[in-house]
């Protein structure tokens, strides 16, 4: 029974197996800057590699980590390892990850300037989030998930254990830790549970399954917050024992199916979905006794926008008072982000679109001022944070820095200075001044101790209002420009205060101070605190305008952000007594407990010899092997092929030994060396095939040289992907004979190819099945002969893809074309982009031409069992018109997909698979067809 297990379930790691690329081996050949001088330090329990400069900061990270293995396993279960973490110092992007193939974490050291994980330092709190995952990891790595990593290495490892445990078990889990062993944690956050306060609002629960896998049409709470429940609910109600306990059993896959389930089910008699139920309906009755002694009621509320029809989500964040109108950020799932202003009947009128951008702006004076991301020209790891400015007088946007890490600016009264936020690579902090014409710095505001600041707001000439975070807490501060003196105007706490606005005498902010995020105004000159409204879900992002009447902010519910307006009474303030630690959750105490509480202020400093870190000693890392098939001198081979990545995945190398049916044997070698600005690519094959020539047979020993180099350039920015690729590729194939006698062998030959690839496209919003505007060109050539200059034998593809707008902002019109030139006996290239529902067209000379329109039909949102969720239907019209065998023969077909993209097993929330159905009519002369195919990927099978 066991092996008929590890048997199936090998099965379905195959067909899952882009879902585990995807979602876990993301950080694979993104490329850092090759003038980084990496540095590490080690001890037991972690390797920490970084760049140089960061020393203290990697031997916190390692102090962390050791404290965390030696102290903080009760609840995981004692399997041990070393994990070696990467500081990635080039990154924006607040984040962090732990992934296999190499298995390693890694850590973006820049930290969010409105923190979700709360007041703690930020690699503190990723260092016990993202060790977690290791823990869990390093847990799995039992029963059959162990027979998975010694078939097929890590990569098997990885994905046994994520089909056998939940995504949203493990990222719950890991914020249950964060949250039990610290100050704050998304547990403690007022804002952590507002997509299911918004549910409870408005009546609705929706089922597991559904929020297991997500949905185009419903705004859900994601796995983090899902998981987070049932982790403290079951340890709550079955003790702390009790997730590893399931955990252990389901990684065993014992009970054969679906067996985290079964493993739930065998402890407490409800599998995972009355499970769901069970904890929902306790949860929501406590809303409910919450929500009978307290007034949600906020006076003299009025929308702004207008009401979100029942079929759409909309997102309206960081509302703006600009004279009798409002600006907003607003988005959708069927629309990227951009400006718009709101007039006094919610009427929406769009400035432009910003594509990748924090919520974060600022409005003064007819300017307004944001940050914009954007990547580096060659290296992914590599992100900038630049200043642009817009003017509405003039109707102009302009880039004010380039290549800076700058954020949260704010314009000053008069509009000719901004305010920022500089983070730079070594996690120094400082408060800048900038001139508003021309981005030049004019005044960096002296930080000494380099407390970690954000959102700075204006206060006067001479002073200027900051959180600070410091300690394991945040303040909210008046700091004078001249010698960054700090006065508190809140004290330091560890209940999050975030975007401050300043109106005469008052700074308004959106807070944690109670259990769900509201509105709060502190009096400067009193530092008595207020609570303004009285959301039951989430109020933020305020705004107040300038006479000091009026407040704006963002609310979310269950159809995404409402912007609302109320007059400012202050007889309808409640005031506020600060209060810590807050715990959201009934029961979390217990918890605290359990664990030993925060952790933070505990851990031992140790003294760390830092040297360099060794390309050299890590560079042959050999971590997974799988099956392969291929073709092998013309006939269907299979073989093993071995994967190897270096930590920093700057050199790749497989290796790959095959044998097909008639015993031709092969051992192939590719390397790709991606630390330069050119990706340099090496291959050697060496194969021992049969050779037939006037029905006599001999044995060939075939060697094939291989060279070349590839040149990724990105050139995207704001809501344009934009970049071009070039590669050149250089081979030589060589015989010899391994008989005795003169049997003939074919030719040595020179193979040469190239590649240059350009796109140029719209960003996508969630819903649109493509970019509604953009282009992608190739051209692509294969010459092949017995000497080194080219005579005839050659093959020439040329392929465009355009895409314009459908009909609604989900619709897309895509027109492409083909030219398809092969002049070569041996060698050809092949191009999806053939006449769709044509399954045997000779594609050695062609010219085809296409069209298709894609929509949405439907978004059912229905289980199939525990097995798939189907999220969307939706169809893709065609017309493919071509020619073949040279040019001569006319072909076409008419056709529709009918395609449903479903998340299945435990991959429904990050990966969507798209399975359905092609049907075409093939129009070649005389001779006409009706078919039918299936469809994976898009692809027929």
């Amino acid at each position: 029974m066991q092996y008929k297990s590890i048997f199936n379930y090998l099965v379905i790691l195959f067909i899952t197996m882009p879902a585990i690329s995807y979602s876990q081996l993301s950080g694979a050949n993104n490329g850092n800057p090759p003038n980084i001088k990496w540095k590490e330090l080690s001890n037991e329990s972690a390797r920490i590699i970084f760049p140089e400069g960061l020393d203290s900061k990697a031997a916190r990270v390692a102090d962390v980590i050791d404290y965390l293995n030696k102290n903080n396993r009760t609840s995981i279960g004692k399997a041990k390892g070393r994990i070696d973490i990467i500081l990635q110092n080039q990154l924006t992007e607040a984040n962090g990850f732990v992934t296999a193939a190499p298995f390693r974490s890694e850590f973006f050291t820049t930290a969010p300037q409105r923190s979700f994980l709360g007041t703690q330092d930020w690699l503190d709190m990723l260092s016990i989030h993202e060790y977690r995952h290791v823990m869990q990891l390093q847990f799995a790595k039992q029963g059959i998930t162990k027979a998975g990593s010694i078939l097929l290495g890590e990569t098997g490892w990885i994905a046994m254990a994520f089909m056998a445990i939940p995504f949203w078990f493990t990222e719950g889990d890991a914020v249950t830790q964060e949250t039990l062993l610290s100050g704050g944690g998304r547990g403690r956050s007022g804002s952590f549970m507002a997509e299911y306060r918004a549910m409870h609002k408005a009546g609705v629960k929706h089922p597991y399954e559904k929020i297991r896998n997500q949905s185009y049409k419903s705004i859900l709470p994601g796995r983090y917050r899902m998981g987070y429940l049932f982790s403290i609910y079951g340890r709550n109600k079955y003790g702390d024992d009790f997730w590893k306990n399931v955990s252990r059993d389901a990684v065993r896959y014992k009970g054969v199916v679906w067996p985290f389930s079964q493993s739930l089910r065998k402890r407490t008699g409800k599998n995972v979905h009355k499970f769901y139920k069970m904890m929902m309906d306790s949860i929501y009755n406590q809303w409910d006794k919450d929500n009978q002694v307290l007034n949600w009621r906020n006076e003299n509320e009025v929308l702004v926008n207008k009401p979100i029809p029942k079929n759409k989500i909309s997102y309206n964040l960081n509302p703006k008072f600009m004279d009798e109108n409002i600006i907003v950020l607003h988005s959708g799932r069927d629309r990227i982000p951009g400006f718009y202003i709101l007039d006094k009947q919610g009427n929406e009128k769009k400035l432009f679109d910003l594509g990748y951008q924090d919520s974060y702006f600022n409005y003064n004076k007819g300017k307004m001022v944001w940050t914009q991301s954007k990547t580096d020209i060659r290296w992914k790891n590599k992100t900038f944070s630049e200043l642009y400015i817009y003017d509405f007088k003039t109707k102009t946007k302009k880039k004010l820095t380039s290549k800076t890490k700058y954020f949260s600016p704010d314009i000053n009264l008069d509009g000719t200075k901004i305010l920022l936020v500089n983070s730079d690579e070594l996690m120094q902090y400082s408060i800048e001044i900038l001139d508003s014409k021309t981005g030049k710095i004019i005044k960096s505001i002296p930080n000494p101790d380099n407390i970690f600041l954000s959102s700075p707001k204006w206060l006067s000439d001479d002073e200027i209002i900051a959180i600070a975070q410091h300690n394991q807490k945040n303040a909210l501060m008046r700091i004078e420009i001249q010698t960054g003196k700090m006065i508190p105007v809140i004290d330091y706490t560890q209940n999050l205060i975030l975007r401050p606005v300043v109106n005469n005498n008052y700074v308004f902010f959106s807070g944690d101070f109670t259990d769900v995020r509201n509105i709060f105004a502190v009096d400067l000159s009193s530092k008595k605190t207020f609570k303004v409204t009285n959301s039951r879900v989430l109020a933020s992002h305020p705004d107040v305008s300038k006479d000091g009447k009026y407040l704006l902010y963002a609310e979310q519910q269950i159809r995404g952000y409402d912007i609302k307006k109320i007059e400012l009474n202050k007889e309808n303030w409640r005031p506020v007594t600060i209060e810590e630690p807050i715990d959201r959750y009934k029961g979390l105490a217990k918890l605290i407990n359990a664990e030993g509480g925060n952790i933070l202020n505990k851990i031992p400093k140790h003294n760390y010899t830092v040297k360099d870190y060794s390309h050299i000693k890590d560079a042959i890392n050999f971590h997974s092997w799988f099956p392969t098939i291929q073709s092998l001198n013309n006939d269907f081979g299979y073989g093993i092929s071995f994967h190897s990545t270096n930590l920093l995945s700057t050199l790749n190398l497989s290796l790959t030994p095959a044998i097909n049916v008639n015993g031709d044997k092969k051992i192939g070698t590719r390397i790709t060396w991606n630390k330069y600005f050119p990706k340099i690519h090496l291959g050697y094959d060496i194969a021992s095939i049969q050779y037939e020539k006037d029905k006599k047979y001999t044995h060939l020993l075939q060697n094939y040289y291989f060279t070349g180099i590839e040149i990724p350039l990105n050139f995207s920015k704001g809501a344009t992907n934009r970049g071009i690729n070039f590669g050149i590729n250089a081979g030589f194939q060589k015989y010899n004979s391994l008989e005795k006698g003169n049997f003939g062998k074919p030719e040595d030959n020179f193979v040469l190819s190239s590649t240059i690839n350009f796109f140029n496209e719209r960003v996508k919003a969630y819903k649109q099945l493509n970019p509604r505007f953009g282009q992608d060109l190739s051209i692509r050539f294969k010459g092949k002969n017995n000497e080194i200059s080219l005579n005839n034998n050659y093959s020439v593809s040329l392929d465009g893809k355009f895409y314009f707008p459908g009909i609604s902002r989900t619709h897309t019109l895509v027109l492409s074309g083909h030219i398809h030139n092969d002049n070569s006996k041996f060698y050809s290239i092949y191009s999806g982009n053939w006449i769709r529902g044509v399954t045997n067209l000779d594609y050695k000379t062609n010219r085809v031409m296409r069209a298709e329109y894609g929509f949405p039909i439907i978004y059912p949102d229905i289980a199939i069992g525990p097995i798939a969720f189907i999220k969307r239907i939706r169809a893709n019209m065609f017309f493919d018109y071509g020619f073949e065998d040279k040019g001569i023969n006319e072909i076409s077909s008419l056709g529709v997909d009918l395609i449903s993209d479903m998340g299945v097993f435990n991959f429904g929330s990050v990966f969507t698979l798209p399975l359905g159905v092609r049907l075409s009519y093939i129009n070649r002369g005389a001779n006409k067809e009706f078919n039918i195919q299936l469809l994976l990927f898009q692809t027929a099978l």
